[in-house]
């Protein structure tokens, strides 16, 4: 073969080599890049995760700061209702505070409000807040005899306990 007709040959081949060293790094950089992107896109949906996570806590400390601000306006309606049952003269003022009470209660229950069930119950210092004690036979140690206060759950986390006062034996039964 003449060095001419060898170069001819030669030259193509060499560029093919060339051009297939090139085709495989950029398919090994087009490969990097899709792996960039992956992860990017990943990374981003991790984020929107934990920002609709971030923003239901939120929410959800939100609602408790305004349960835990309308539970006095609950205490105070339940004691002008006690306060107006003895009067006989302010029906419809007592029929009008009952229908608050009752639509207050029930909008705080579908958030999530519920009262605690404290009086008879055995004293739970989770659940309640003891401020007295009461010598009793009547009563086993330990019990909720009285509540002075009602306390309350939301979403089954104690928001405010039960201020009540507990039984303790008689020191001669």
């Amino acid at each position: 073969m003449a060095p001419s007709e060898m170069g001819a040959e030669g030259g193509p081949k060499d560029e093919a080599r060339v051009l297939e060293e090139r085709l495989e790094k950029e398919r090994a950089r087009a490969e990097e890049y899709l792996n960039h992107m992956k992860y990017l896109q990943a990374e981003f949906e991790n984020y929107i995760k934990r920002m609709e996570k971030e923003r239901a806590e939120l929410m959800r400390r939100g609602k408790e700061e305004l349960i835990v601000r309308l539970v006095p306006i609950l205490d105070d309606l339940g004691r002008a209702l006690d306060a107006g049952r003895g009067d006989g003269d302010n029906k419809s003022l007592m029929e009008g505070l009952e229908m608050v009470f009752r639509n207050l209660k029930e909008v705080m229950g579908s958030e999530g409000l519920s009262e605690i069930d404290a009086l008879g119950k055995p004293f739970d210092p989770s659940l309640h807040e003891a401020v007295s004690k009461c010598e009793t036979s009547d009563y086993p140690e330990n019990m909720v005899v009285k509540e002075l206060r009602k306390g309350y759950l939301l979403n089954g986390r104690v928001i405010r306990p039960s201020l009540v006062e507990v039984s303790v034996r008689r020191g001669g039964d």
